[in-house]
């Protein structure tokens, strides 16, 4: 848990890893939850996996975790998601690299962007959007922020974010906020 401006933040870490995937059911079924926080390592976007349970590279799993929490039953259409874009940070760096460009148009083809943070990771968030279908049945309120986790001072305004987004979403369930 960690305190911000007098207010406990409570936080369950079931991993992306392999092992740790068989605990979300379980963890999302037994606890009642304000939201769930995703987060995205944007700078590993050619990074092989590890674990080699796929062919696929670190952010193409993650999409696809993502893709299977957001379209599962599991959490129910009220919990709002927060995805964040982390290592902002990292990222910048590697498209800033003429290399790490190359490697990000070549790992997205259809990237049409400069070489830029911004733009960059507003291709990632569209990537990452795209598996939320219109006509999904499903309405979680979904937010996404661009995060560097080592910055201190970054991540208390995304807590304070965090924490207007849920004051907002229960204002509005109850019907006092429009």
């Amino acid at each position: 848990a960690i305190y911000i401006d007098k207010t406990y933040f409570e936080f369950f870490d079931v991993g992306g890893q392999k092992p740790e995937r068989a605990k979300w059911e379980q963890v999302l079924s037994e606890h009642t939850f304000s939201a769930i926080i995703y987060f995205v390592a944007t700078d590993e976007f050619d990074v092989d996996d590890e674990e080699k349970e796929f062919e696929r590279t670190k952010m193409e799993i993650s999409r696809f975790i993502f893709s299977e929490i957001i379209n599962s039953n599991i959490i129910p259409e009220y919990v709002p998601v927060i995805l964040f874009l982390n290592r902002d940070d990292l990222f910048q760096l590697r498209m800033e690299d003429s290399a790490g460009f190359q490697a990000f148009k070549d790992t997205f083809p259809e990237y049409k962007g400069g070489p830029t943070k911004d733009e960059g990771l507003a291709y990632i968030k569209e990537h990452f959007m795209s598996v939320v279908p219109n006509d999904h049945p499903k309405s979680n309120p979904i937010k996404t922020h661009n995060t560097c986790a080592l910055d201190r001072e970054s991540l208390v305004v995304v807590w304070r974010t965090v924490r207007e987004f849920l004051l907002k979403q229960a204002l509005t369930d109850i019907g006092l906020f429009n």
